[in-house]
């Protein structure tokens, strides 16, 4: 089961503990939520990672072996932060 989720607002250079909500069971995704303060306008990347009961962290780079099955890394989404005016 996964025991931890981290979040970066800033590409990966830095991780923040997320909120995990709900229990957790293995072999299954983990409901959690991060509240984050917006910096100033632009873009961000934001990244999320999981860690599971054994303490194994999910991988920043896709594994080659995983075939079919390609998301298994951490994967960056890109976000454009406005003001509202």
């Amino acid at each position: 089961p996964i025991e931890r989720v981290e979040v970066s607002t800033d590409g990966g250079g830095t991780w923040a503990e997320a909120k995990l909500l709900g229990e957790g069971a293995p072999m299954a995704w983990r409901l959690w939520e991060f509240n984050w303060k917006t910096p100033a306008d632009g873009k961000r990347a934001l990244m999320a990672r999981a860690t599971d009961k054994r303490g194994r962290i999910q991988p920043m780079e896709r594994d080659a072996d995983r075939r079919s099955y390609r998301i298994s890394h951490v994967h960056p989404n890109e976000v454009v932060v406005r003001a509202l005016r």
